[in-house]
């Protein structure tokens, strides 16, 4: 497997001429739930008595955006790393798959959930063990939830630290976006998110490969 480095330096040029597109992506992503969560308080005060009914449809469709957008994200940056183009439509085609996509989103919750009240780190590990899973629904739209779920465990197997360290090698661009009210976002998130599209990448050359030598070893 190449670098980090390398595939952070491999993100930034795939990037190039994609940057509009990209930001525009990371503006709805960044923005939309917290726009709808505003919206919601400013109802409570128009409707008074019918908090729990606002709060509740407000949370549902939190939960069906930040699905759809997650599976919009994959798709967008997989056509960015793999094919180098980048169609602001490809991001909102996966409202097409968005129930299914909803329903990858709420297994992976109640799974590290379910892991999390065992101790915060087996969570953090289940976190990482499905990590992969939209961007194998974004590539396969035919799969199902449990099926994307299962092959992510198996691409991440040995890998769970490494992506974690990933993760952990943007924390200061994380907290830049935070200070900033997600405007520094509009650049780290397309460029996190494209550097972990390139992790994908690798990683599921590294799985393919492993899936070859078994194949071979079992015919030996």
């Amino acid at each position: 497997m190449i670098t980090d480095r390398e595939i952070k330096n491999s993100a930034k040029l795939s990037l190039q001429g994609h940057w509009k597109v990209c930001a525009a992506v990371a503006a709805v992503t960044l923005y939309t739930v917290p726009l709808i969560a505003f919206s919601a308080e400013n109802l409570t005060y128009l409707f008074r008595g019918w908090d729990t009914l606002i709060y509740g449809i407000q949370s549902l469709l939190a939960f069906f955006l930040s699905a759809a957008f997650s599976l919009g994200t994959a798709r967008l940056f997989i056509e960015v790393i793999f094919r180098r183009d980048a169609e602001f439509e490809t991001f909102f085609s996966a409202f097409e798959n968005i129930l299914k996509a909803t329903v990858l989103s709420f297994l992976m919750t109640l799974f590290v959930t379910l892991w999390s009240l065992l101790f915060v780190i087996p969570g953090i590990i289940a976190f990482y063990r499905y990590r992969m899973a939209f961007y194998i629904m974004a590539e396969s739209p035919g799969i199902s939830p449990m099926g994307a779920l299962k092959i992510s465990k198996k691409m991440t197997e040995g890998k769970k630290w490494h992506l974690f360290v990933f993760d952990l090698s943007f924390i200061g661009w994380f907290i830049l976006s935070a200070l900033t009210g997600g405007l520094a976002g509009l650049y780290v998130m397309p460029y996190y998110n494209a550097s972990l599209t390139g992790l994908y990448r690798e990683l599921k050359i590294e799985y393919i490969d492993r899936r070859a030598c078994g194949s071979a070893g079992s015919q030996l």
